[in-house]
C-alpha cells in the first residue's frame, strides 16, 4: 500500500499542472481574421473576443466558434485539474489521518514490558 502513495501523488501532481497549464494556454479556431492572424479567443480563464468580433465581417461568425472552443477547452481541462487537487488532499487527509493513529515512541515505550521502570531494574541483582 506504501509503494502507490507516491505513485498516486505523482498522479495527482501531473493532473492538477496539466489541467492549470492547458487552462493558461491561449485558444484559437482554424480561422484567420482581415490582416492574415490566427482568430485568438482568449484563454480557459479569461475570454478575449475583440479579434473576433473585429474579423465577424465576413461571413463566418467566429464570435460563436471561439465560445464553442472555449467551451470545449474549459470541459477538459476543469474537471482534469480537480480531480488533481481532490486526489492530492486526500492523500494529504490520508497521510494526517495515519500520523494521528501511530503511537509516539514514547507513548509506545511506557506501554511496553521491555521498557519497564527502569528504577525497579536497578534494584534487582542480575543473574
Amino acid at each position: 500500500m506504501t509503494n502507490r502513495v507516491p505513485l498516486i501523488v505523482f498522479a495527482a501532481v501531473v493532473l492538477l499542472t496539466g489541467g492549470l497549464l492547458a487552462l493558461y494556454f491561449p485558444v484559437f479556431i482554424d480561422a484567420f481574421d482581415q490582416f492574415g492572424w490566427q482568430v485568438k479567443c482568449g484563454n480557459g480563464f479569461t475570454t478575449e473576443l475583440t479579434q473576433a468580433s473585429s474579423a465577424a465581417g465576413t461571413a463566418h461568425n467566429y464570435v460563436d466558434q471561439c465560445n464553442s472552443a472555449l467551451m470545449v477547452r474549459r470541459l477538459w481541462t476543469i474537471p482534469t485539474a480537480a480531480l488533481g487537487g481532490m486526489t492530492l488532499t486526500w492523500q494529504a487527509a490520508a497521510a494526517v489521518a495515519h500520523d494521528h493513529r501511530r503511537p509516539t515512541p514514547s507513548a509506545r515505550r511506557a506501554r511496553s514490558p521491555r521498557y519497564g521502570n527502569s528504577a525497579s531494574r536497578r534494584d534487582e541483582m542480575p543473574c
